[in-house]
């Protein structure tokens, strides 16, 4: 039986063989991929003139004046241009199939580089996540036996009544008050959760800015 490979591998794989199919299509392309890139450089150097002649011409009224003597330099880049783009064409026409097919191989190369490690990041997020709800039932577990030592509450009511609750955090020199929205349609639970939050308080948490963190509801 074949090996099973994790999707990690199996991009590697995917890459290798990709890699291996560029290889060979490059040397097999080498004299029309030369011609071409030569064409290329050309229409490069002819644009880089027409810019330094463009950027040389004043500027009169927001338009830029050019004499005429610049006006023939740039006819001829454009001319140029024109000829080194239809030369491309006429080589990319020639070795259409093969050329493509690099085309097509290239662009699957460079969509895959990363991937391997997007599929690391993937696992170390999902790790990251799962501490995350770890500790928030942790936190959640410590407010309910703290500040409600006297009250049986599920994991469940305590997120529904009051985590998912709006609130605001307003900041001052030496404390960072966090107010919790009132729900007036759960008096019991606001009464509850009141004199928690009072609890909650006078364990004097403080913030990496070292602020005292106070815990209250808005006003009625």
């Amino acid at each position: 039986m074949a090996p099973v490979l994790d999707p990690t591998e199996k991009v590697r794989a995917t890459q290798q063989q990709l890699q291996r199919q560029i290889t060979a299509l490059r040397q097999n392309l080498k004299v029309p991929l030369k011609q071409i890139a030569d064409q290329e450089e050309q229409v490069a150097k002819a644009i880089e003139k027409e810019l330094r002649i463009r950027s040389r011409a004043p500027v009169v009224d927001g338009q830029r004046k050019l004499p005429e003597a610049a006006r023939r330099k740039l006819q001829v880049l454009s001319r140029e241009i024109a000829a080194s783009r239809r030369q491309v064409k006429v080589i990319e026409s020639q070795w259409g199939k093969p050329l493509r097919r690099l085309r097509r191989y290239e662009k699957e190369w460079l969509r895959l580089q990363g991937k391997d490690h997007l599929y690391r990041i993937d696992v170390e997020l999902d790790q990251i996540m799962g501490f995350f709800r770890i500790a928030l039932v942790n936190i959640a577990s410590w407010f309910l036996s703290e500040s409600f030592e006297k009250h049986h509450m599920s994991f469940a009511r305590l997120l529904h009544a009051i985590l998912m609750m709006p609130a605001e955090i307003r900041l001052t020199k030496d404390a960072r008050r966090v107010v919790l929205k009132r729900n007036p349609k759960d008096r019991p639970m606001m009464e509850l959760l009141e004199s928690a939050l009072h609890r909650l308080t006078d364990l004097k948490i403080r913030d990496p800015s070292d602020r005292n963190i106070e815990f209250r509801l808005s006003p009625m």
